[in-house]
């Protein structure tokens, strides 16, 4: 679009918001493409000005939490690019926010309702601007964070006599205080970090079960009102014919204040800070309590409480997670056990993770079930999956999702419970690791003809791989046998059911290769050899191809000179899966050379010509028109250049048959397989100067500068970067800056538009 089409789809898309067809969702919708048109744009135009009041600032007041959370999110767009708005804003907000609280105590009815829903949207936006603040140009006032802070004090403690009004404040307080400790620097607050931290007192203290009596005459008299109010990153629960009677709001705002000690933790407690000492007991405390509260409502499982209580445990759990080491909260490690094993505990009544996306190696996502996307944002498509009672977007995170609500409280709660178990799971001793593989062990035997046992076999591998992830980075000392052989047999089991999905495939595989890294040199190189001969005599082909590919993660993790000896042996096995004709085992198989080559260094290269060799049979068979095929050949290729490079020369017959074979597979004109042709660039740039001139490796790049593709244009971007690096005379005799300049100015991408800066301002440094 054309400046002056964005300034006229903004008003626009403001006028959408007061139509009279307009629903919810359409609402939601236009109010985010609005906050990219602004940010795209990069001015307010005076004409959406005339309009803003009007419609998104009256949207704050909407009924819907998801419309008045998306007003606020375009009014921080708004105020991000138009800094001068943004002490209007601020001191709207507050007027408003005070102006509600006055006058809800008195209200009843559509105008008591109305008046919450106010409150909601003013302190949303409140909470919005102060996330930006820091990174405003203009900068703030300084007083703007203690201003906040007493805003927060006011609504915390001077509760209203109104019990329904008073949780709508004190969830406000505590998800502005969120904001307010996730935006600020410690120091502008060092002065009040006691006053703060004693905030939580009356919320995490005094009886637990007087706390429950009085959560359920709260929950009558929020029946009685006949109210559906949400606040930022809480529930949607829906129409209000559908609110269960049950439905618990005190849990919620128990929700919101342990969000808000754990922004506190990661502002005041963190191992850098100077007052971390005296603050972690009083913490811990709070958090000690907190824990009470999750097991006494245990079993109510209608459906307002469980969801109110899901969210709340997520908080708690999350909570310990920002305190980073465990030992620190020793003595609550048999409750919170007990919480994070649920799921294999009661595995028929847990959803499935979707943390496998996240802990995975991006190296291997090719290999599927999610296929890198063409960008950030259909990435982020693909893998919502929604849900009705999912969190609020959070208005202060620096990058909010895409997509609101993008999955459900109860997958959310599995998901941090087994992060949690990997926690835990790595700060045991010998004697708690068996346990805790004893648990999952069983859980994996009992339900192999259950309906749930898919879920419970992804949750199992995300539980694993976060544990042995999590050991890793505390550099632990090598495992104890019985522990490596313990993981070692339930990811082989996993893998031994042969027809799971990729993504079970990929962690059970990975695991193995952690084990390799977690064991001792005798484990891996036993490991290793028990895999060459399972490949070997293995009559299927999953199992086949999940192994071969195991073989690779296991060089991958462990290497270099510990698996020197066994590199020509595994490339040969490996090898000779890769010619067969069923399509999965190959690509695996071809996927765990690829790991074995780039890991393996100068040990491969005696094998270098075997693997061309194979790589030719490949593209003359009938299968080569397959994508995934030739993005697979395309990859070794680019790992036989790392190896070998400098040897490459001009006229070469490994050169010759590298560079025909990347032009073949080019030719179909895939993205996948152009960028394994960009990356060949990339890798003659690094290891392999001397085979192609800089005049070469330009002509090929600036056609792929233009791409309609963010990752071709990236990738090409970084490969021209080293290109400057290695030869900057030859790069300026090629005169692309104005090339350069062109396309930074036409670049929509935020990522990619900063490579192309990146390269015209070393091209300008070196002329």
């Amino acid at each position: 679009m054309s400046e002056p089409t964005q300034r006229g789809f903004s008003v626009f898309l403001a006028k959408q918001l007061v139509s009279s067809g307009s629903t919810p969702s359409m609402q939601v919708a236009a109010l985010r493409t609005l906050a990219y048109v602004l940010k795209t744009l990069g001015e307010v135009p005076l004409e959406f000005k005339e309009v803003l009041d009007d419609t998104v600032v009256a949207a704050l007041s909407h009924d819907s939490p998801l419309v008045r959370v998306e007003a606020a999110l375009t009014l921080r767009a708004m105020a991000e690019v138009d800094p001068s708005c943004v002490g209007g804003l601020i001191s709207y907000a507050v007027t408003m926010l005070t102006a509600a609280r006055d006058t809800i105590s008195s209200e009843k009815g559509s105008n008591f309702k109305r008046e919450l829903e106010s409150l909601h949207g003013q302190a949303a936006v409140l909470a919005a601007l102060v996330s930006i603040s820091r990174k405003l140009p203009l900068g703030y006032p300084t007083k703007l964070p203690k201003s906040v802070l007493e805003v927060c004090r006011n609504l915390l403690m001077q509760s209203n006599r109104n019990p329904v009004a008073a949780a709508v404040e004190k969830e406000a307080g505590w998800n502005l205080l969120s904001s307010l400790l996730t935006s600020v620097s410690r120091e502008e607050l060092h002065d009040q970090v006691f006053d703060i931290l004693a905030l939580w007192a009356s919320t995490f203290s005094g009886n637990v079960k007087q706390h429950i009596n009085q959560t359920q005459d709260l929950t009558s008299e929020i029946w009685n009102y006949g109210w559906d109010f949400q606040f930022p990153k809480e529930l949607q629960i829906g129409d209000l014919a559908q609110l269960d009677k049950t439905y618990n709001e005190e849990s919620i705002v128990w929700s919101a204040a342990i969000d808000a000690l754990t922004s506190y933790v990661k502002c005041f407690v963190s191992p850098d800070s100077i007052n971390r000492g005296i603050l972690l007991q009083p913490v811990l405390f709070y958090l000690n309590r907190a824990l009470s509260y999750v097991s006494h409502p245990a079993g109510k499982e209608q459906g307002g409480v469980k969801s109110s209580m899901d969210l709340f445990i997520t908080r708690v759990l999350l909570a310990y997670e920002a305190l980073s080491d465990p030992a620190l909260y020793k003595s609550d490690h048999g409750r919170i056990i007990q919480i994070c094993t649920t799921p294999f505990r009661e595995a028929y009544r847990c959803d499935e993770s979707s943390c496998l996306r996240i802990l995975l190696d991006k190296r291997d996502a090719w290999l599927g079930p999610w296929t890198p996307g063409r960008d950030l944002f259909e990435d982020e498509l693909r893998s919502f999956q929604g849900g009705y009672d999912g969190v609020l977007t959070c208005v202060w995170e620096n990058e909010p999702p895409s997509f609101p609500q993008p999955e459900t409280i109860s997958k959310m709660l599995v998901n941090q419970m087994l992060l949690c178990f990997g926690t835990m799971f790595a700060s045991q001793d010998s004697r708690g690791m068996l346990s805790f593989l004893s648990i999952v062990d069983q859980c994996l035997k009992a339900g192999k003809k259950q309906a749930w046992h898919a879920a419970s076999v992804t949750n199992i591998c995300v539980g694993l791989l976060a544990g042995l992830k999590t050991l890793l980075a505390r550099r632990s000392e090598p495992l104890r046998m019985e522990i490596l052989n313990a993981a070692q047999a339930i990811f082989q089991s996993i893998l031994a059911e042969g027809d799971i999905c990729p993504s079970q495939r990929r962690a059970s595989s990975e695991g193995l290769g952690l084990l390799a890294r977690l064991g001792n040199d005798i484990f891996t190189a036993r490991l290793t050899k028990q895999f060459l001969g399972d490949v070997a005599s293995s009559m299927d082909s999953n199992y086949a191809g999940s192994i071969a590919f195991a073989l690779g993660c296991i060089h991958r993790s462990a290497g270099g000179m510990a698996l020197s000896s066994l590199v020509p042996i595994t490339v040969n096995v490996v090898s000779s899966l890769a010619k067969s004709s069923i399509s999965s085992l190959q690509i695996w198989s071809l996927h765990g050379l690829l790991l074995t080559i780039e890991a393996a260094g100068l040990s491969y290269v005696s094998q270098v010509q075997a693997t061309l060799g194979l790589v030719v049979e490949i593209i003359l068979s009938e299968e080569s028109g397959w994508v995934d095929l030739q993005q697979a050949v395309g990859r070794l290729i680019n790992a036989v250049v790392a190896v070998i490079g400098p040897e490459l020369a001009p006229g070469s017959i490994f050169f010759s048959r590298c560079k025909s074979v990347v032009a073949e597979i080019s030719s179909c004109q895939e993205t996948a397989t152009l960028l394994e042709s960009v990356r060949f660039t990339q890798q003659l740039v690094l290891f392999a100067p001397q085979a192609v001139t800089v005049h070469s490796h330009v002509l090929t790049l600036l056609p792929t500068l233009s791409s309609r593709q963010p990752a071709l244009r990236h990738l090409a971007l970084s490969t021209l970067r080293h290109l400057i690096e290695k030869d900057p005379v030859s790069v300026i005799n090629e005169q692309i800056e104005e090339t350069l300049f062109h396309m930074l100015d036409e670049e929509t991408d935020t990522d990619t538009a900063k490579k192309f800066s990146v390269d015209c301002e070393q091209l300008t440094d070196f002329t």
